[in-house]
C-alpha cells in the first residue's frame, strides 16, 4: 500500500532563496539588453515563472502537475523569450513586432495569474474523495497482450526493429506509408503506447501492493516499452512521458529531494542540453546537437517556438478575428476529414499557414489555443481551470497515492502536459485519450467500503498525514 508520510520541510529555508535567485538573478544573467517596455512585460513573466518554480520545487511535499507546470512556464514562456526579445533573433527566423510580442506577453501573464487563482480556489476546498476503482490483474494482462501483439505487427509494418533506430523522418515516412493521414496517428501510437501503460501498471499494481511483485512482466514490458520508444527514433516530448512517467510511477512516494533534484536537473537540461536530440531526427546528423552553455543561441532553436507562435496567434486575431471553432477540433479528433471535411486543422498548422511558413510541425501553446479561441476571457477561464484541476490533482496523489483510476493518472499526466502546454491540442489529445483510457480499462470499481478494505487504509493513511 502507499506509505504516506509527513512533509519534509528540509527545504524550507532554501524555498525563498531559490525563488529569488529564479526569478531575479537568472533573468539578470540572461538579458543584456536595454530595458524596453516590451522587454519589462516579458520580464514580469520570466520573475513570475520563475518565482512560482522555485517556490513549489521547495514545497513541503512534492506536486507533480504543478511542478512540471512552472517548469514549462519558466522556461518557455520566461527564459526563452526573454533571451529572444534581447538578441532580437526568433525561432522561426522571421521578426516579430514589438505589438505582437507585448500582447503575447500580457497573454501569458494572465494565464499564470489565472492558474494561480484556480490554484487557490482547490485549496479551500475540502480533501479528495478516497478512490473507487482498484487496479485487476486479469485486465491488465490483457492490455500487456495487446500491447506485444499490436508492437509486434506494427514493428512488421515498418520494416523490421532496425527501422526503430534510423531516425525520426525515416519512422514517420514508414508509419505513414499506405495509409491516410488520419490513420497516421493511430499507427504511431499503437506502436509504443500500450507496452509503456502496461509496464506503468504493472510497476503501479507492485507499488501499491495490488497485484504481487510481477517481477518478470516488468522485467520485459519496460524494456519492450524503451525500446519502441527511444531516443533515435521518437520526440524527445513522447520519450520524456515515457521514462519520466516510468521513473515517477516507480518511486512512488517521491521524496522531496528527489522531485528537487528532478525538476531543477531538467529544467538545467531543458536550457542547456534540449537540442542534443536533434542529432536524431534527420538521417543527416545535425552537427549543431551539442550541449551548448551560450544560452542565446540556444533559445533561437525552433524548439523553443512557443512564445513566437503567441505572438504570431495574437496577429492572427487582429487579423481575423477570434476562431472558437478551433476549440472542437481536440474533442473531435476521431472524426476524419472526409466526414468532416471543415475540420479546423492542429492551432500550430493554421498559425505557421498564416505566416506563410513551409515547415508546418510548429507548437500552438495552450495560452495561443484559449486566446485564438475566445481571447482574453477564454485565457482566463481556461487557466483558472487548469490550476483548480491540476492542484485537486495533486492534492489526491499526496493523500491517497497511485491507487485509483485518479492516482494512476497523476504522475503520467504531469509528464505528458508538456506536450499539452506546448500544443497544438489536436494533436496531443489522441494520445492522451488512448492513455487515460487504458488506465481507465485497467482498474474497476470496488466494493462498498468495508473494514480493511483498500479505501479503508487509504484514508485512515490520509487522516494521520493530516494529523501530523
Amino acid at each position: 500500500m502507499h506509505d504516506v508520510t509527513a512533509p519534509s520541510n528540509s527545504g524550507g529555508a532554501l524555498r525563498p532563496l531559490v525563488a529569488l535567485a529564479l526569478s531575479s538573478l537568472v533573468p539578470l544573467l540572461i538579458y543584456d539588453g536595454e530595458w524596453t517596455l516590451t522587454a519589462l512585460l516579458v520580464g514580469v513573466n520570466a520573475a513570475y515563472a520563475g518565482f512560482r518554480f522555485g517556490w513549489t520545487c521547495f514545497a513541503p511535499s512534492p506536486r507533480l502537475l504543478a511542478g512540471f507546470f512552472w517548469l514549462f512556464m519558466y522556461i518557455f514562456g520566461g527564459l526563452a523569450p526573454l533571451a529572444q526579445v534581447a538578441s532580437h533573433r526568433w525561432p522561426l527566423g522571421t521578426g516579430v513586432p514589438d505589438g505582437p510580442v507585448r500582447v503575447a506577453a500580457v497573454i501569458v501573464l494572465v494565464f499564470v495569474i489565472s492558474y494561480d487563482v484556480g490554484t487557490g480556489f482547490a485549496r479551500r476546498a475540502g480533501p479528495t474523495r478516497p478512490p473507487r476503482r482498484a487496479l485487476k490483474s486479469e485486465r491488465i494482462m490483457m492490455i500487456a497482450v495487446f500491447a506485444v501483439i499490436t508492437a509486434v505487427y506494427e514493428v512488421y509494418r515498418i520494416g523490421g526493429i532496425g527501422n526503430l533506430f534510423t531516425s525520426r523522418a525515416r519512422l514517420g515516412s514508414l508509419i505513414r506509408q499506405d495509409l491516410a493521414s488520419a490513420a497516421a496517428p493511430i499507427h504511431a501510437a499503437l506502436l509504443g503506447v500500450p507496452t509503456f501503460i502496461a509496464g506503468y501498471l504493472m510497476i503501479a499494481g507492485r507499488k501499491t501492493g495490488q497485484l504481487g511483485q510481477r517481477t518478470l512482466q516488468i522485467m520485459i514490458m519496460v524494456p519492450l516499452a524503451l525500446v519502441l520508444t527511444n531516443p533515435f527514433t521518437s520526440s524527445r516530448y513522447v520519450l520524456g512521458t515515457v521514462v519520466l512517467g516510468l521513473a515517477l510511477i516507480a518511486l512512488q512516494p517521491l521524496s522531496s529531494t528527489l522531485y528537487r533534484c528532478m525538476l531543477l536537473g531538467l529544467g538545467a537540461g531543458l536550457v542547456f542540453a534540449f537540442k542534443v536530440f536533434d542529432r536524431f531526427r534527420y538521417e543527416k546528423p545535425v552537427t549543431s546537437s551539442t550541449v551548448t552553455f551560450d544560452v542565446q543561441s540556444q533559445f533561437q532553436n525552433g524548439d523553443y517556438d512557443a512564445f513566437q507562435q503567441i505572438a504570431h496567434g495574437a496577429e492572427w486575431v487582429a487579423s481575423t478575428g477570434y476562431h472558437p471553432e478551433q476549440l472542437l477540433g481536440p474533442p473531435f479528433f476521431w472524426v476524419p476529414r472526409i466526414v468532416w471535411p471543415d475540420k479546423p486543422y492542429d492551432t500550430g498548422i493554421a498559425l505557421a499557414l498564416f505566416k506563410g511558413f513551409h515547415f508546418t510541425n510548429l507548437s500552438a501553446p495552450i495560452p495561443a489555443e484559449l486566446y485564438v479561441a475566445g481571447g482574453v476571457f477564454a485565457v482566463i477561464l481556461g487557466g483558472v481551470l487548469m490550476g483548480w484541476l491540476w492542484t485537486r490533482l495533486d492534492r489526491h496523489l499526496e493523500l491517497h497515492g497511485p491507487a485509483g483510476w485518479v492516482g494512476l493518472v497523476v504522475p503520467v499526466l504531469a509528464v505528458y502536459q508538456f506536450i499539452l502546454l506546448r500544443g497544438s491540442l489536436l494533436q496531443a489529445t489522441g494520445r492522451l485519450v488512448v492513455i487515460l483510457g487504458l488506465l481507465w480499462f485497467a482498474t474497476t470499481p470496488m466494493r462498498r467500503e468495508s473494514p480493511g478494505s483498500l479505501t479503508t487504509e487509504l484514508a485512515t493513511q490520509a487522516s494521520g498525514r493530516r494529523e501530523n
